[in-house]
């Protein structure tokens, strides 16, 4: 042996790696297991899974890198003994003699192992590597090994394993490239953890989440080399007679020893065998059948390519095979490689049924893709059309459809898909006459449904509420006529629009909840997309964020499968929930990303709603030039909508109420009320319209009425606390709404010392580092454990580090589920981020301190300067801590400074006030000047004598530094003696 197993050879963490909690959950979630194998090509992340599993678990992990003939089965049991009795606190009970059979060795070990008080589990990397001796050890040691301990294992596929009667037991777990694949939001998390945007459902669907694909892409290699020249290297590696002639394989994309017979392929009898320990990405399919990357496939056709008459037989061969096995989609690809077109149609024709019930729009696209333009018929091309659309290639599906139109052969369902095309870019004038165009061209006395459901979007988008209600009752009459429950399910989605739109949220609601019932009910989850959105936003606006993150989850993991159009929603409605919960700059950085995502795919309509609920949020921070700014790009892109003309008049409103325009406010929000532009704004106007009749001294009884009303509706008033700041006589406490959702707080203290409390009861945070994390998240919201460790230990990345943080998290999580006991899990962490529950507030008086800065009334500048008892967290001392220390010192001192230019009619409280920050900074020269013009004002020329001698003998007594030359030029010219 090289070297000794030890759990000091598991890996450390890659410097980008992408943290894999479900998996790692899987594995941690499986200890009754006897063996769990992870099964892949190379580039699956099976080491680095291991790895990560390895340096989380509490259990003893004992790591063993296999070398071919460096692991002799006697110093290897010698070893892994020695290894699990250190762990134990034990001494060895055996040696084991050299050149002793593998399987005595093997029992006697597992034997041995089965007397410690401590289950330890063995990992093994890279089982390819052993040896035949070491591998019958291996089988031996895990069929003897006893209940606790466990065996965890990687290698490139079955071949060498024989684990049958484990998985027959139910005592063996395997992980294969299914499960090792990144999901798609995997792959989002990864390219946006390396800076990329906006390309996150391409790659992931181009590369078919192979995580070491996707790692040489986001590491910007793409100028040098591509992924799949990881592919063109791994087969370089193989043999001759199986590099020659593996490129025949192009022609199917499932691949199994019989079929190489079936096509007369010249291959070896282990060609199968030495591709997989090659590391090429395939993907086992049962039945010893393996799916081929789509990188190897294309790979191997462009080499099969350069003899066109092999290809056109073996695809003809291939496509006969595949249609007679009743592989429909693999034959009409090979049909397609042979260039049989017309039999590509005939299975085609098979195909599209159910994928159009299904609206399985990517297949759909994939595989009219394939066809070459002159062999699609019209009626194939507005098909295709429509995929492009709805899976995010507007401009180029709009454009298919525009020439069909031009030449005539657009159906009266195409028109319908041209219209949403339309409307998605922000035209819903065009998108209607459209949509009517596209009627003219029905037969008397028929309807095409898809044609009413884009007149009455482009109607409700339009403000013509009324005129889109006919529209709606026809399209409800002819499903219910028809029988047919798909068509029901997309009338009731338009329904729910109308009743949105009219502000009629309770029968919404009941529509909505109607309609995912029904798309469920069908298999049709991707329909469910746009409903559970709008329950997303409901839930959120009740309060009940965990409910709105369970609906978003789910639909995005579908939108990212799908390249759905809807991606750039779900990232709104995130941004939304995020401003709703009291975190303005993570809203702000959604929204951007959503915007990024919407200019990506055209949605004109959405980027112009995007940067309206921007302008809300920069409205409130008073970032009044970026406010300006984005206000003035979004105008344009959204004059087309008369309701989000309401977006300006409610921040005209709220800019009024801002500068004491009490009655101009009072019209604007009237306005607003008409056809607030979203529910969250009809309350947020209710609020700031009782504000201004109150002030206004009008009769304010139905207002409140409406406010309550409204608020009852929704089950919460939280988001009246958007708006808190103009409220001085309405308070968002004021309706009459049940306390049931009101959050449970948790009040954190940070300037002067450290304390927290939940309803007066002193929470214990019992340590510092816990501490840290809490204010981290606090303060900055959701944020990836490398970031946190990077602040934490300044960027410091040792592994320990990274221990201390698993525990600090562990310890912040058990401190706070005693203060909570009703919260499921204070602080999660979900797609490789951690963030604080929910499920209860958090208030760090922090909050004054910014509230006083950009209120600055003379209650809030008090408040927060009574709240200022010392530094932030004096007693820690790390950099990111010491930045934000005297930024809050800096901030109070310019509250104070303000506080007093308020009170120079009152010169001892004025006093007061600058002595207070002189105890924050006692060479604060502003300070110094303040106190000797109160001085003066309080007691003439003697008194600034008297104030200056104190000046001079604390800078010159007790600071030892001179005397600034302002202040003594400013006294000398008040006549005093310097």
């Amino acid at each position: 042996m090289t070297g000794r197993p030890s759990d000091h050879l598991i890996p450390r963490p890659l410097r980008f790696e992408l943290a894999r909690p479900h998996l790692i959950h899987r594995l941690s979630e499986t200890l009754h297991m006897t063996v769990v194998a992870l099964l892949a090509p190379s580039g699956y992340g099976k080491s680095t899974l291991l790895a990560q599993y390895a340096r989380s678990t509490s259990r003893p992990v004992i790591w063993i890198s296999c070398k071919e003939d460096q692991l002799d089965p006697t110093s290897l049991s010698q070893s892994l003994l020695e290894m699990a009795c250190s762990h134990a606190g034990a001494e060895p009970s055996v040696r084991f003699e050299v050149h002793q059979p593998a399987t005595p060795t093997a029992r006697r070990l597992a034997s041995t192992l089965s007397e410690l008080n401590l289950n330890c589990d063995f990992v093994f990397d890279e089982v390819d590597l052993m040896g035949e001796e070491t591998l019958s050890w291996l089988h031996a040691f895990i069929n003897h090994l006893g209940e606790g301990h466990r065996v965890l294992l990687c290698a490139y596929g079955p071949e060498k394993l024989r684990l049958a009667r484990q998985l027959a037991d139910g005592t063996a777990l395997v992980l294969d490239t299914r499960d090792l694949a990144f999901h798609p939001e995997e792959t989002a998390s990864f390219l946006l953890l390396r800076g990329l945007k906006g390309t996150q459902q391409q790659v992931h669907h181009s590369l078919e989440g192979w995580p070491a694909g996707i790692a040489l892409y986001a590491a910007g290699a793409t100028r040098h080399y591509h992924p799949s020249d990881l592919v063109k290297e791994a087969v370089g590696k193989l043999p001759a007679p199986i590099r020659q002639h593996l490129c025949e394989m192009a022609v199917v994309r499932l691949w199994s020893e019989d079929l190489v017979w079936q096509l007369n392929i010249s291959l070896p009898p282990d060609w199968l065998e030495q591709v997989l320990h090659a590391g090429l990405p395939l993907t086992p399919m049962g039945n010893q059948q393996y799916k081929p990357h789509q990188l190897l496939l294309e790979h191997l056709t462009r080499e099969l390519q350069r003899r066109p008459e092999r290809l056109q037989h073996l695809s003809e061969q291939a496509a006969v095979l595949l249609e007679k096995q009743g592989e429909t989609q693999q034959a009409y690809h090979a049909y397609l490689q042979a260039q049989q077109f017309s039999e590509a149609l005939r299975l085609l024709g098979t195909l599209l049924p159910q994928l159009v019930q299904q609206r399985d729009f990517r297949r759909l696209r994939e595989l009219l893709e394939k066809l070459p333009d002159p062999e699609r018929t019209p009626s194939l091309t507005t098909l295709l059309a429509h995929s492009l659309i709805q899976t995010g290639a507007i401009k180029q599906g709009g454009q298919m459809l525009e020439t069909q139109r031009q030449t005539g052969t657009l159906s009266p369902e195409g028109y319908a898909h041209l219209a949403s095309a339309t409307g998605r870019q922000g035209d819903p004038e065009q998108q209607l006459l459209l949509a009517l165009e596209g009627k003219e061209h029905l037969q008397e006395g028929t309807m095409c449904p898809p044609l009413s459901w884009q007149v009455a979007s482009a109607l409700l988008a339009l403000g013509r509420y009324q005129d889109a209600e006919p529209e709606v009752q026809a399209l409800l009459e002819h499903a219910e006529k028809l029988g047919n429950p798909q068509e029901l399910g997309q009338a009731l989605t338009m329904q729910q629009y109308l009743l949105f739109a009219q502000q009629r949220y309770s029968e919404q609601q009941k529509v909505l909840v109607r309609a995912v019932h029904l798309f469920d009910g069908l298999g049709l989850p991707n329909q469910t997309i746009p409903l559970r959105l709008m329950l997303a936003e409901m839930e959120g606006l009740s309060g009940h964020f965990d409910a709105a993150h369970a609906h978003l989850q789910t639909i995005r993991r579908l939108a990212l499968e799908e390249d759905s159009v809807y991606l750039p929603q779900i990232t709104e409605c995130q941004a939304t929930l995020a401003d709703w919960a009291g975190q303005p700059e993570t809203a702000l950085n959604l929204l951007e990303e959503a915007l990024k995502q919407a200019e990506s795919i055209d949605l004109r309509l959405f980027c112009a709603q995007i940067q309206y609920r921007m302008c809300d949020v920069l409205l409130r921070q008073k970032d009044f030039p970026r406010f300006q700014r984005t206000l003035q790009e979004v105008h344009q892109l959204g004059a087309a909508v008369p309701l989000y003309t309401h977006y300006q008049t409610f921040f005209d409103a709220v800019l009024a109420l801002q500068n004491q325009q009490d009655q101009q406010a009072h019209t604007l929000l009237q306005q607003v009320l008409e056809q607030p532009p979203e529910r969250q704004y009809h309350t947020r106007a209710l609020a700031l319209l009782l504000e201004t009749e109150r002030r206004l001294k009008l009769d304010s009884t139905h207002t409140q009425h409406l406010l309550d009303r409204a608020v009852q509706e929704q089950g919460s008033a939280q988001v009246l606390q958007l708006d808190a700041h103009l409220l001085q006589t309405t308070k968002p406490a004021t309706p009459a709404v049940p306390t049931a959702q009101t959050l449970p707080t948790l009040n954190l203290c940070t300037l002067g010392g450290f304390s927290a409390q939940r309803s007066g009861q002193g929470v214990r945070i019992s340590l510092s580092r816990s501490i840290e994390v809490l204010l981290w998240l606090t303060i900055h919201g959701p944020s990836t454990r490398d970031s946190i460790v990077d602040a934490l230990w300044e960027g410091s990345g040792e592994e320990k580090n990274y221990d201390y943080f698993r525990v600090a998290v562990r310890r912040l999580r058990s401190d706070l589920q005693q203060a909570f006991p009703e919260v499921d899990n204070p602080v999660p962490f979900e797609g490789n981020v951690y963030r604080l529950s929910s499920q209860f507030a958090v208030h760090i008086d922090l909050q004054v301190l910014q509230q006083a800065t950009l209120h600055p009334t003379p209650e809030h500048l008090q408040e927060a300067l009574d709240l200022y008892r010392g530094d932030f967290m004096p007693d820690l001392e790390a950099e990111w801590i010491n930045v934000l220390r005297e930024e809050q010192r800096e901030k109070t001192i310019h509250i104070a400074l303000q506080l007093a230019s308020l009170k120079q009619q009152q010169p001892l409280e004025a006093m007061s006030v600058y002595k207070r920050i002189l105890k924050i900074d006692p060479y604060h020269q502003g300070a110094y000047l303040g106190v000797l013009e109160a001085s003066h004002q309080i007691g003439g020329l003697p008194a600034v004598q008297q104030a200056f001698e104190h000046y001079r003998n604390v800078m010159e007594q007790e600071l030892f530094e001179d005397l600034d030359p302002n202040v003594v030029r400013w006294v000398q010219n008040m006549g005093v003696k310097a």
